[in-house]
C-alpha cells in the first residue's frame, strides 16, 4: 500500500534565515516572526516595571530634611548657592540673578525672578517652594 503524499510535488523549504544581532531591527523582526517578537518585547517591560518595584520594598520611604526641597534666600545668597538650589538654574543663570540685583536691588516679590535676563516663568514656578525672601 502506497501512501498517497505530495511530498514528491512540494518545493523544497528553506530554513529561514537566523536573526543576528548585527541586523538592523526591522530585519530582525521579521527573521522572528511578530509574535515571537511581541512576546520578547512584553517580557522586556515586565522586567522593567518589576526591578522598580522590587527596590521599592526594600527601601523604607523615611521623610528626611535631606529629601526636601532646600531653601534659599535669593536676596542674599551667592551665585554658587542659587546654582546649588534652584533647579534649572546654573552658573551663568545664577551670576545673571546676581548681577541682577546688584543692579536693581533686593527682590520685592518672587514673580520679579522672571524678569532676570534666562530666567522665565517655568524656571520661577519650579523652583518657587524653594525660593525665600527676606
Amino acid at each position: 500500500m502506497k501512501h498517497s503524499s505530495f511530498s514528491q510535488f512540494s518545493l523544497p523549504r528553506s530554513r529561514p534565515e537566523r536573526p543576528s544581532p548585527f541586523m538592523p531591527c526591522s530585519s530582525r523582526r521579521r527573521a522572528l516572526g511578530p509574535s515571537l517578537f511581541a512576546v520578547l518585547i512584553l517580557l522586556g517591560q515586565q522586567a522593567a516595571f518589576q526591578a522598580p518595584a522590587a527596590s521599592a520594598q526594600q527601601a523604607s520611604p523615611v521623610v528626611t530634611e535631606a529629601s526636601m526641597p532646600a531653601t534659599v534666600n535669593i536676596n542674599t545668597a551667592d551665585a554658587q548657592e542659587l546654582a546649588r538650589n534652584l533647579t534649572g538654574v546654573g552658573g551663568s543663570k545664577a551670576e545673571a540673578i546676581v548681577r541682577y540685583r546688584e543692579q536693581f536691588g533686593a527682590f520685592e516679590s518672587v514673580e520679579e525672578l522672571a524678569e532676570v535676563t534666562g530666567i522665565g516663568a517655568a524656571t520661577v514656578e519650579r523652583n518657587r517652594a524653594r525660593i525665600v525672601l527676606k
